[in-house]
């Protein structure tokens, strides 16, 4: 059976998590047209326990989208096409090896919350997250489990940060 027919669709959101027949799908991983519509509608796409070594790029198509989870997709990097997902308001990238985040991460206007906790190997240091600060409406950020010598500056200067979860760092 072809993998991309293995797609499950919930109510509220897209959800493509820890569906076996995905598990080892590489970087020519395509979204087909229905699931970019439910994302569409939804404004919720997820690929959690899905391993990706590039994100797919009509991803980057979904201006609308809100909430992106990318828990334990395995990906090293993101692009400066993230800058392209404008609304995206939750986005979730736990569990990942991602050693520097691209600036226009941090140009996301609308983030709420930022979840970057965990890491698949001890001792993983914090991405530089410089410019972090302009995402004035971040109102959680987690980092725990991450290892840094000090708390960057710049996470004191986000005005709207209401939780901030430093659980389980290494200093």
């Amino acid at each position: 059976m072809n993998s991309r027919k293995v797609i499950y669709f919930l109510l509220i959101a897209l959800v493509i998590s820890s569906c076996e027949k995905l598990k080892d799908c590489d970087e020519s991983f395509k979204l087909t047209d229905s699931m970019l519509a439910n994302a569409k509608a939804n404004k919720t796409i997820s690929f959690k326990a899905i391993k990706l070594q590039n994100l797919p790029c009509e991803l980057f198509e979904l201006d609308e989208l809100e909430e992106l989870d990318l828990f334990n997709t395995d990906l090293k990097s993101l692009t400066s096409d993230i800058k392209k997902l404008e609304n995206l308001k939750r986005l979730n990238l736990s569990w990942n090896e991602i050693s520097s985040f691209p600036i226009e991460l941090f140009e996301l206007k609308k983030l709420e919350i930022l979840t970057i906790y965990g890491a698949p190997k001890e001792d993983l240091e914090l991405p530089n997250i410089n410019g972090i600060k302009k995402l004035n409406k971040l109102k959680e950020l987690d980092l725990s489990s991450y290892t840094f010598k000090i708390l960057p500056e710049e996470i004191l200067e986000i005005k709207s940060l209401e939780k901030l979860n430093l659980s389980a760092v290494g200093f």
